[in-house]
């Protein structure tokens, strides 16, 4: 164990210990050069001579150094210190999984699929850059204090081109609550692992447990190759007959009748929310075909040797693997440029997702045709992955947007980018996604239609109280508040601007369209034209603990009118930041101070205006 103090490569000084694992402690420390909040994995002292722990260790950090992406857990250093291997990783300021499973289990399907959905996208990542994890347990899920997700240690992931056995037995990597029938047999391990894996924390996310349990590990295997999983609706009745469908379908012991990728999973997940008795998901095989046949776990002599001969086997057939896994894994990009949507949806059919990124002005193809794409074609490219496009569209269309989960805010912003207006605002109290996410829209995604036409949006939830939203711009800030006050709207947000044209006082923007029906509590924001200055002044500075890059950060004083008026806004770098400011009002008092880190409330403190000098 390291003591509070020590300095490690002259750079990280130890605060305290976080927490101790299998084959490693982990620290608090801070970074000298930065002045940074980090954690530090030390390899145990018992651990240092081992060849196996220390291989995962570098492995560990190869594999993160090869990720960056906002739900993986960021390795920022790893050497060695007093012969035992560390690797510094970003600081995560929150929780496992495992501990939200044991305190709230069975969790509502909302809150277990925006978590698993953070996850899949983690794992995308990983397996477009060709990395398996092969180790997915809640224990390795981290929940930041704002909500974001990160998945957390790569130590035994592999390079999907490169050797990817797990030989069965005593020696099976892995949790083996949570491992792939596969894995338990020795056989090869794909991106479908990860998924089996995914569904098993699923099942116990909506459950309470794990489908297989027992006192002993090498019993628990054994259920994952031949035992059936108990459908979680007979554990929880309260799911849906489409979710329950989607989690066996992850789940099947045979990878062949598994999802074929990650965005397949997803999808299916987010279909589950809006079609709760869809069909789409049912394996309607007969249940022998969906069986991985067991096979005697391997012990002693006969294991090793069964080892060396498949290294020797594996030595010499390793560029023809490496090749063939590539090529089978990778599919040459076709030629959308020229071709409408619909067109290209054919196109790819299921080797590819398509997604559009922009719309552009085009004098060499007709509206509505794909005039850039991304990757090239005649590239290669994962299968299953995302080719970006971009359509030509004539100046009067544009392309309606994906709103599905969306706040109204970001709707109503999302519309606007696109050149869009909001029709009418229905609220259904039959949808499961998160309430007060946008669950439907019309037209759909992708549709083309005119500028400045009418979107109607579906928020899920029932709205306790609506209102016919006020028009207010133009108006003097004083009458605008007054005026929103009277139609029962009380969260409201302020922002003063000099840019552009404008009547000093007035409301130059209002974020939700007059005439629009919508819940009271719905967040309305304003922005007056001029410069808010008073009589009374108080200046402050917060210290932020900024997870990653340009984090927007915004702070506001809410008045005794009710309504906030914003006093800072900007996207800050990563690391521990100060967001100074001085704020202005019309009369003293104490106020509260409000602190928003990437749109989520993360302090509240009391601030008092007093006389400008």
């Amino acid at each position: 164990m390291i003591e509070a103090g020590t300095i490690i490569k002259d750079k990280y000084e130890i605060d305290e210990m976080l927490g101790v694992g299998g084959m490693a402690n982990v620290y608090r420390a801070h970074d000298l050069n930065t002045n940074t909040v980090v954690a530090i994995k030390v390899l145990k002292d018992e651990y240092r001579n081992n060849a196996e722990f220390k291989l995962r260790f570098e492995r560990e950090a190869r594999a993160g150094l090869t990720l960056s992406h906002r739900n993986i857990v960021k390795p920022l250093d790893y050497g060695d210190f007093e012969g035992a291997k560390y690797i510094v990783f970003e600081y995560i300021d929150g929780y496992t999984l495992k501990d939200l499973i044991k305190q709230s289990a069975p969790l509502q399907p909302k809150t277990a699929i925006n978590i698993i959905q953070q996850v899949l996208f983690a794992l995308e990542h990983a397996h477009e850059k060709g990395i398996i994890h092969r180790d997915i347990k809640p224990q390795n899920v981290m929940i930041t204090s704002d909500g974001i997700v990160k998945l957390a240690d790569f130590g035994i992931a592999r390079v999907s081109a490169a050797s990817t056995k797990t030989f069965g037995g005593s020696n099976i990597m892995g949790s083996v609550h949570y491992i792939s029938p596969e894995q338990v047999r020795g056989d090869e391990v794909t991106e479908k692992s990860d998924l089996y894996s995914v569904g098993i924390m699923l099942y116990e996310m909506l459950t309470g447990t794990v489908p297989f349990d027992s006192d002993n590990q090498i019993s628990v295997a054994v259920k994952h190759l031949n035992t059936p999983i108990k459908p979680p609706m007979e554990i929880n009745p309260k799911l849906s007959t489409a979710l329950n469908d989607v989690i066996l379908k992850a789940t099947v012991k045979n990878p062949k009748f598994r999802y074929d990728s990650v965005a397949d999973l997803r999808y299916d997940l987010e279909r589950a929310l809006r079609e709760p008795t869809g069909e789409f998901a049912r394996l309607n095989i007969p249940i022998e075909e969906t069986q991985y046949k067991a096979s005697k776990v391997n012990k002693g002599v006969k294991n090793v040797a069964i080892i060396l001969s498949a290294v020797l086997a594996f030595c010499i057939v390793l560029f023809i693997i490496v090749s063939v896994t590539y090529n089978a894994k990778h599919l040459f990009v076709p030629n959308l440029i020229g071709k409408s949507y619909n067109e290209a949806v054919e196109i790819v059919g299921d080797d590819f997702k398509l997604l559009i990124v922009n719309s552009e002005e085009s004098n060499e193809y007709p509206s509505g045709s794909i005039i850039s794409q991304q990757p090239s074609w005649k590239t290669r490219a994962l299968a299953g992955s995302t080719i970006e496009v971009t359509l030509s569209l004539d100046s009067e269309m544009t392309i309606v947007p994906d709103l599905f989960g969306m706040s109204l805010l970001e709707a109503s912003n999302a519309l606007s980018n696109a050149g869009l207006l909001i029709e009418k605002v229905i609220y259904n109290a039959e949808s499961q996604i998160a309430d007060g996410k946008v669950c439907d829209q019309s037209p759909q995604i992708n549709e083309q239609v005119k500028r400045n036409s009418k979107v109607t949006i579906y928020i899920s939830g029932t709205p306790e109280e609506t209102a016919d939203m006020p028009v207010v711009m133009n108006k003097d800030f004083t009458t605008a508040i007054s005026t929103l006050n009277s139609f029962g709207f009380t969260n409201i947000r302020v922002r003063y601007t000099t840019t552009g044209n404008g009547k000093e006082g007035h409301v130059t923007y209002q974020n939700i369209s007059g005439g629009l029906n919508i819940d009271k509590s719905t967040l309305i924001e304003l922005e007056v034209y001029g410069n808010r200055i008073g009589a009374y002044a108080v200046d402050k500075a917060f210290n932020l603990s900024i997870a990653e890059k340009d984090t927007p950060v915004l702070i506001t004083v809410k008045m005794s009118e009710g309504y906030e008026v914003v006093v800072f806004e900007s996207k800050l770098p990563s690391g521990t930041q100060v967001a100074s400011f001085t704020a202005y009002s019309d009369v003293e008092g104490v106020f509260d101070c409000i602190v928003y880190v990437n749109g989520v409330e993360q302090k509240k403190e009391q601030i008092t205006f007093k006389r400008s000098q």
